[in-house]
């Protein structure tokens, strides 16, 4: 794993309009999270502004949940069975652990979901269909988690393992560390039991041939929403701001989706 880390802004370091859209991304997605690509983009310069108040009409419409459903629920998943309490209790995930296990991936998953098909649309249509809507309603539901956790602020054995279930799925080439993994490590147990459940996957080729139908089937669907895509005046970086959003695209969210939906059945 490289030390290269992808840049991000972290939530509680942020400050000003960035202070503000990250609240305004918690608030519209009701999530309890802001996710990894969106802390990316606020460090390019102009990016984080530009990119949220053209995909912000898609996250207040239901025809970006109604495809972010459609996408889970198209995944071939592989057969999983939930972790039964005895093992869990065996690695010291409790009961009362395991439901907070179980909405922290529900915020992943439906974060990961939302940002995969509304960043797909930002791909998808040349320039003379781009259009601009009016935004409907906000979501309703809202995911309250624990805060994420610092990778230098973890203990050597468990960072290890963070990193090396970073790498299950990844490029050659990657830097990203998935938050995730970061919000799972109050359970060290659990972290041990997914990278059991995930490397196998991994070593056949299962994941990847999950993560790239993930890619495939999300940009597919984003066809259908991304009219709804409202288009500004283009920063000084657009293109270092795009060329990030495809490169998290392909090989971060698209695997993380999947990789989240899997834990989540084995979470139960």
């Amino acid at each position: 794993m490289q030390n290269n880390w992808v840049s991000a802004i972290s939530e509680d370091e942020a400050t000003g309009e960035t202070a503000e859209i990250f609240s305004d991304i918690r608030a519209t997605l009701g999530n309890g999270v802001v996710n990894l690509i969106w802390r990316h983009i606020a460090t390019i310069e102009g990016a984080l502004p530009w990119v949220w108040q053209a995909l912000k009409p898609l996250y207040v419409s239901d025809v970006l949940k109604n495809e972010a459903g459609f996408v889970c629920e198209n995944i071939r998943l592989p057969e999983v069975s939930a972790f039964p309490t005895a093992v869990l209790n065996a690695v010291n995930v409790l009961d009362h652990d395991r439901s907070v296990i179980q909405k922290i991936l529900d915020s992943y998953n439906k974060g990961n979901a939302f940002n995969l098909l509304a960043l797909s649309a930002l791909t998808v249509l040349p320039a003379n269909h781009k259009k601009k809507v009016v935004a409907r309603q906000n979501f309703s539901e809202d995911i309250s988690i624990p805060d994420l956790v610092k990778l230098d602020s973890m203990d050597e054995q468990t960072r290890r393992l963070v990193l090396l279930l970073s790498e299950l799925g990844a490029p050659d080439d990657n830097n990203v560390i998935p938050s995730l993994y970061r919000h799972l490590v109050y359970w060290p147990g659990f972290l041990s039991l997914s990278w059991s459940t995930l490397v196998p996957l991994a070593l056949d080729g299962r994941l990847q041939s999950i993560t790239d139908l993930t890619y495939q089937l999300a940009g597919e669907r984003a066809t259908n929403i991304a009219d709804v895509v409202v288009w500004g005046p283009e920063p000084p970086r657009a293109e270092e701001a795009m060329k990030a959003i495809d490169k998290f695209r392909i090989s971060t969210i698209s695997r993380m989706l999947p990789i989240g939906l899997i834990l989540r059945k084995a979470a139960g």
